[in-house]
């Protein structure tokens, strides 16, 4: 593995459009492999990838706003990133935005919106959303149903969750 050779070419690939090199490129630098460690780099790399669309860009940035990495915290900002990265199938972000609505870091207290988002990463495979479900309906006193119920609703009011089948889904991890 040559990191300062592959940077280069990431630059080249970056630079003439392509997100994923942008991506890969905000990578290398937030962590220091192969060039010198950027944050502030790193982060600028990132908002570039993501106004390309790209999925894991959209979480990095959401992380970095959500802990005040190279950023300031900014929980709200971090939402928005994290519900456009969950759009793009990262099902940690859906996990992330269970945690913020189920404490509140928007405001108060959205245990609906919590149920929606571990619903999502949890039939995704997620085993921390999971657990954090059966935790929150437990707290909630809420069935299986009545959670199915409001995962459906919200589902219904936000474009790009449901599957070809019509039930509430996060969407494929997409390239």
């Amino acid at each position: 593995v040559n990191y300062t050779r592959a940077s280069k070419w990431f630059e080249e690939a970056a630079h003439n459009g392509s997100a994923n090199a942008q991506y890969n490129l905000a990578v290398l630098y937030h962590q220091g492999l192969g060039v010198e460690k950027d944050t502030a780099k790193a982060i600028d790399l990132y908002r570039v990838a993501a106004a390309n669309a790209h999925p894991e860009a959209l979480y990095n940035l959401a992380i970095a706003y959500i802990e005040g990495v190279g950023v300031e915290y900014n929980p709200h900002i971090a939402a928005v990133y994290f519900e456009r990265a969950a759009r793009g199938g990262i099902v940690e972000a859906a996990y992330n935005l269970g945690m913020i609505s189920e404490n509140g870091l928007l405001g108060e207290s959205q245990p609906d919106e919590a149920v929606f988002w571990y619903s999502l990463a949890a039939n995704k495979g997620n085993a921390d959303a999971a657990k954090a479900l059966a935790h929150l309906k437990s707290q909630l006193k809420i069935s299986d149903a009545d959670a199915a119920l409001t995962v459906q609703r919200i589902a219904s009011e936000k474009t790009g969750f449901t599957g070809a089948d019509e039930k509430p889904a996060l969407p494929d991890l997409q390239s």
